[in-house]
């Protein structure tokens, strides 16, 4: 959602708990701000999660870069 720039969806996906994201909140103000500056398009650049350095995929938090322009 975040590589497709739509916020809409990622508000809901997150109401309705169908995904977690640490840091919602800045996560939305940023696109929302973005978006109103004029930026239409994202680009995810890299995606990663703390079991793919430790090897422990019990639980895990992930990490990610997107570029917004």
């Amino acid at each position: 959602m975040i590589s497709q720039f739509n916020i809409r969806m990622l508000e809901k996906k997150h109401h309705t708990k169908e995904i977690e994201l640490c840091g919602i909140h800045p996560v939305l103000t940023l696109m929302k701000t973005l978006r109103e500056d004029g930026a239409k398009n994202s680009k995810c650049l890299a995606y990663s999660n703390s079991g793919d350095s430790t090897g422990d995929r019990t639980s895990v938090v992930g990490y990610g870069a997107c570029l917004f322009y």
